[in-house]
């Protein structure tokens, strides 16, 4: 057997007649290939044509293969040199006496089949380069939401806190998500009461006694009550008791409410006025409560509104009543606004086309931190477009929506656009709402999908979490890159973006990049993953990727959504990062499948440096410290981006397009260098 490889080397390698110098050169030799067997060798060099034999010899360390066409071993044996992290030394297999002279292989172009992967890589234009993915430094967020209580702060103005004495819409600065729920830690703890015990101020005189007000007795035990409902004023000795009353006091609580010492009440007048004026009041909800949604703050922050019938008229009312007062004030003469923190405004809401009452909780230069009134929206409006409210009833009119915290929502980072997508499609419904009420506060709130519906919180959960791959189904199941949704570049100038990697920008004067509006985008997904990453570190399945297949791959102490560009006999596949635009090696014990929310759109792009390839040309000589100082990765830069037509080579061809980054600062460097040249 060996003596009979020996001699099919012999017969690839010398010249017999000189006729067969006119072959084609489609016979490859490569070194170092101990630790592939036949079968692998074959897979390995498949990507790149139709193998027609291959074999080693020589202990396994060489190893020789033959393709269909000179133009596919043209291709293997660029692929394979260019392969880091391996040592082929792929070559053409030539006659023994002209081994030592060169010889010359024009490079051409690669006719691929169209299912190949090949074929699918280059019309996304991938760079092909081996690289590390870009640590990016995202921007700081400053996301706006409301506290998580009601409870006035003492790092809040006084204007604000008169206004607002309870904080319905304090705004403060998120950087994350927002998971937080309102303290739970405040609840009342049951005590022990003996039956029939009378308790009263001893040692006291009369007006001593009258500084504590009434002593309230527990409905239930006559004990002393310290809890008590803040509709009626029905008071408890401890939750136990509480609870054991509760039907009872259900049925007396509309219509016992006397008025209460600790809280100011509200006195109904007509048309929903607030008798308070200066301040911002609403009614009390009841425990059991059908609402709708105003506005989604987080995956477990919303507002909510009361959807009773009286209740309805009356906020539509204020609703319309704002708008008129908006019209009429538009046709006003008078100075403009000066806004003050504190104050309520007038500022349009686009959604409806029309004025809505705001109240400013910040004011910073030609800005202003508001909140929608009548919805719960946390905007930052302009200041120009703030009108004033004459009418003080309707600047102080009562307030219709809560800011209620969902309980039980995990702190998984998971999918959370796909829960805020799902409550924002909630709006429209009427929903059934339970909590609690702590000293102001809305705790264990829960939404249900109607009165025996399923609950809200639970759904926001499985849309949150992402369960591991484990059954056999889903490995069977696979996600093909070429079908994932690509988002269109932006087009235009002065647009910001930022450069994620230029490996291949001195061959292809081509950079990956991502505008900085979809970076909270991939931020995101980023989080998800290291998220789901922690599920499925340990979870050994074994997964080998398809060509072309998506999948989720740890590279260093990170996971990436990834696509399998070749696969090979040696375990270590070349895998492209699809978010970060560079190619990386990974052994498959670093490969998992990757479920199917993750396949969302990819907003990375590669786009052509505008006048590099000139320059080349005209001889001018680029280094690390010139793309550094003009095309820096990581760092946030304006380009102006437009759209390059290329037309087909060949009939039937489809026209490709290439999306071309013009840099001022380099495009004028580059002209004054081309100036000096030509003076010179």
């Amino acid at each position: 057997m060996i003596e009979k490889q020996q001699e099919e080397t012999e017969e690839w390698q010398l010249d017999k007649d000189s006729e067969e110098a006119t072959v084609p050169l489609t016979k490859i030799v490569l070194r170092n290939v101990t630790e592939l067997t036949v079968a692998g060798l074959t897979a390995l060099c498949r990507h790149y044509g139709t193998v027609k034999d291959a074999f080693k010899i020589k202990q396994g360390t060489l190893a020789f293969v033959e393709f269909s066409s000179e133009n596919e071993a043209t291709v293997a044996v660029q692929q394979l040199n260019s392969k880091r992290g391996f040592n082929f030394q792929a070559d053409f297999a030539r006659p023994k006496e002209s081994a030592s002279e060169p010889v010359l292989v024009p490079v051409t172009s690669t006719l691929l089949d169209e299912d190949s992967w090949e074929e699918a890589s280059s019309k996304r234009r991938f760079n092909l380069s081996f690289s590390l993915p870009l640590c990016i430094n995202f921007p700081e967020r400053s996301t706006l939401e409301t506290r998580s209580d009601y409870l006035a702060n003492t790092g809040e103005s006084s204007k604000l806190r008169q206004t607002d004495p309870e904080c319905f819409f304090s705004i403060f600065k998120i950087t994350e998500q927002a998971t937080a729920v309102p303290n739970q830690q405040k609840t009342f703890k049951p005590v022990a009461i003996k039956s029939g015990t009378c308790y009263t101020h001893r040692g006291l005189n009369e007006q001593e006694r009258s500084k504590f007000g009434p002593i309230r007795r527990c409905a239930v035990c006559q004990g002393y009550g310290y809890a008590y409902c803040p509709k009626c004023g029905t008071s408890y000795c401890s939750i136990a008791h509480q609870k054991l009353h509760r039907a009872e006091h259900a049925l007396s609580c509309e219509a016992n409410r006397p008025q209460l010492p600790r809280t100011e009440s509200i006195s109904k007048k007509t048309n929903g006025l607030n008798s308070n004026q200066g301040k911002l009041t609403r009614d009390a909800l009841p425990l059991k409560a059908k609402v709708n949604i105003t506005a989604v703050l987080t995956h477990n922050q919303v507002f909510v509104r009361s959807a009773d019938a009286a209740v309805e008229r009356e906020y539509l009312k204020t609703i319309v009543d704002v708008a008129k007062a908006g019209a009429l004030a538009l046709g006003d003469e008078g100075p403009k606004v000066e806004p003050e923190t504190g104050g309520i405004y007038l500022a349009p809401y686009q959604p409806l086309g029309v004025y809505a009452r705001v109240l400013v909780t910040e004011v910073s230069g030609t800005f202003s931190k508001c909140v929608y009134v009548e919805y719960g929206l946390v905007k930052v409006v302009c200041n120009d477009t703030l009108l004033p409210i004459h009418a003080a009833e309707l600047r102080y009119r009562k307030v219709f929506v809560y800011k209620v915290c969902l309980v039980g929502i995990t702190e998984e980072y998971g999918m959370v656009d796909k829960a805020v997508a799902y409550l924002n499609k909630l709006k429209d419904a009427t929903l059934w709402m339970t909590y609690s009420l702590v000293q102001g506060n809305f705790v264990d709130v829960r939404l249900r999908v109607g009165p025996e519906g399923e609950i809200v919180n639970d759904i926001i959960n499985r849309k949150i979490e992402v369960p591991p791959l484990l059954t056999e189904s889903d490995h069977e199941a696979y996600i093909m890159y070429k079908k994932m949704a690509q988002s269109e570049p932006i087009r235009g100038e002065a647009k910001a973006i930022m450069i994620l990697n230029r490996t291949t920008i001195q061959l292809d004067y081509r950079v990956t990049w991502i505008a900085v509006q979809d970076l909270a985008y991939l931020e995101d997904l980023h989080k998800a993953l290291q998220s789901y990453g922690k599920k499925v570190t340990e979870f050994r399945r074994n997964v080998t990727p398809r060509l072309g297949e998506l999948c989720l791959v740890r590279y260093g102490s990170n996971w990436y959504r990834a696509v399998c560009h070749e696969t090979a006999g040696d375990s270590r596949p070349a895998l492209f990062l699809c978010d970060y635009g560079c190619m990386v090696l990974a052994n498959l014990t670093d490969i998992r499948k990757i479920p199917a929310q993750f396949a969302t759109e990819v907003r990375t792009h590669d786009g052509i440096i505008a006048g590099l390839e000139e320059a080349k040309a005209d001889g001018f000589k680029m280094d690390s410290l010139f793309f550094d100082l003009y095309l820096p990765e990581n760092e946030v830069m304006a380009v102006d981006i437009t759209e390059l037509e290329i037309p087909p080579q060949s009939e039937g061809d489809e026209a490709d397009k290439h999306t071309v980054l013009s840099v001022p600062d380099l495009t004028s460097f580059l002209k004054s260098c081309r100036n000096r040249s030509n003076e010179s």
